[in-house]
């Protein structure tokens, strides 16, 4: 798959009837990246919508949800976060890069091994 500037992205975006779009690329591990797109839909209000007939939803089964297991990722791929960090973080519940990304930093720094130094080094790795 080919780059896409993002003002194509917007040209396309717009094309699909959404309006005020923002798009905010960012980095992920591994050379990739991901976009943030936050866009309002605007319908064609000078078109009439038609309203179609619902069906009668069909009874059916409600089946316990579990929620997925937690995968422990390898935070030594962070730079600054050795093996006995890594260790701390996933002891205090930081499992996934979702979470380690997420918590805020005084989280962070109540962790063991865990310094200002890391703090940053681990903002920057996720920007």
């Amino acid at each position: 798959m080919g780059v896409m500037p993002v003002p194509q992205i917007k040209q396309a975006l717009a094309a699909l009837g959404l309006e005020g779009t923002k798009v905010v690329p960012g980095r992920l591990p591994g050379n990739r990246v991901r976009l943030t797109i936050t866009a309002i839909f605007s319908p064609d209000r000078s078109q009439p919508v038609a309203q179609e007939p619902r069906p009668e939803p069909e009874p059916t089964t409600t089946l316990p949800v579990t929620p997925p297991p937690q995968v422990h990722v390898d935070l030594t791929i962070i730079p600054g976060v050795g093996p006995q960090v890594a260790a701390a973080l996933h002891a205090a519940g930081l499992h996934t890069l979702d979470r380690l990304r997420d918590a805020p930093d005084e989280v962070l720094l109540a962790v063991h091994n865990v310094t200002r130094s890391t703090v940053s080094k681990i903002r920057a790795w996720f920007n």
